[in-house]
């Protein structure tokens, strides 16, 4: 696994994926998209209340560029090649543990470009990268209501391994929430081939 590079840069036929530099600038485009979908991204993001102004986008992308320079993740702009508009978030990271080794994806996209199939095709490029890579396992992690986010490993072809139950707090919903587990193995690809 660690012979596995993270890209700065990876391209599908309408996206652009690129690690943002961490400036300012990027800082308030990042922050004006999540005040943007605000209400949307609360319902399954905990970290949300935690980012009220750019500085606290500034910071975060400070920290995804250590993280990236470290190799540990890689958190990319969504950009529509037609238009260079700024789309939504995706990342992936390495996971470990005694007993397993895999790559995670999180990701949100902004409300105006929901319906044109964008996060799939994002995650896909992410995915056919690390799996030339030989990474052994992948991962996507959603609430058990978040529809969208499930439909994305279902159109994938992930497998559901399990639910979480009360994984984690929402503070908006006041409630413990269930979070499904679902994985792709490098076998998996060459049976969704064959």
């Amino acid at each position: 696994m660690n012979s596995i590079k993270f890209k700065e840069r990876l391209e599908s036929d309408r996206l652009i994926l690129c690690i943002p530099e961490a400036t300012f600038e990027n800082a308030k485009l990042l922050f004006s998209y999540v005040d943007k979908n605000r209400e949307e991204l609360w319902k399954w993001l905990p970290w949300l209340p935690t980012n009220t102004k750019p500085e606290h986008s500034f910071e975060f992308l400070q920290s995804c560029a250590k993280q990236f320079d470290s190799g540990k993740r890689a958190e990319y702009f969504i950009i529509e090649k037609a238009t260079g508009d700024f789309c939504g978030l995706c990342h992936t990271g390495r996971h470990h543990s005694l007993t397993t080794a895999h790559f995670e994806f999180g990701y949100w996209l902004d409300k105006d470009k929901y319906g044109k199939g964008y996060m799939t095709e994002a995650v896909k490029v992410l995915e056919d990268d690390l799996f030339a890579q030989k990474a052994p396992r992948l991962v996507i992690k959603n609430d058990t209501e978040n529809l969208g986010s499930i439909n994305v490993a279902k159109r994938l072809g992930y497998h559901l391994d399990g639910v979480l139950r009360a994984d984690f707090y929402s503070e908006r919903l006041q409630s413990y929430r269930d979070v499904n587990i679902w994985s792709k193995l490098h076998p998996d690809i060459e049976k969704q081939r064959g």
